[in-house]
């Protein structure tokens, strides 16, 4: 099943994903939203801009897909939100997960000859371009202290 949010709203998401395996969120991610991921392993889909503040109330999402280009910030709220792999779409995308001390997949192959950045913290991480035209000369990896 697939839950998908549109538009704006002034009142806080509240979600529990029993029997849910993605949920899109095209408004922006606050704080103030509540989104429980169920058994399985679970999508969250989020616009740019989204900071580590935004998975406060966020439990049992283990992946993160990019819905717009941007720049996407996350540290130990994220990581307590159970998120272990970011996908992003095709754009310059910027990830920051300096706080992760766990392992975190960052999949950009579907960005290609983009400028990138991908910044991540002590766990051992993994990153993934698309071998044609992804990786580029100005893109950037700093993959922190773990093994990568």
């Amino acid at each position: 099943m697939i839950i998908e949010l549109l538009g704006s709203s002034p009142n806080p998401i509240s979600i529990a994903a029993w029997y849910v395996d993605t949920i899109a969120v095209t408004t922006q991610l606050t704080s103030a939203d509540t989104l429980a991921g169920g058994a399985g392993t679970d999508t969250l889909t989020i616009n740019a801009a989204t900071i580590d503040a935004d998975f406060t109330n966020v439990t049992g999402i283990e992946k993160l897909t990019v819905g717009t280009v941007g720049s996407f910030t996350l540290g130990a709220l994220a990581q307590a939100a159970g998120i272990t792999t970011v996908t992003t779409i095709n754009g310059a995308n910027t990830i920051s997960a300096s706080a992760y001390t766990v392992a975190l997949t960052v999949d950009m192959k579907a960005s290609a000859s983009d400028t990138d950045t991908a910044t991540t913290g002590s766990g051992d991480d993994i990153f993934i371009w698309d071998g044609t035209d992804g990786l580029g000369a100005a893109d950037t990896i700093s993959g922190g202290t773990g093994s990568d």
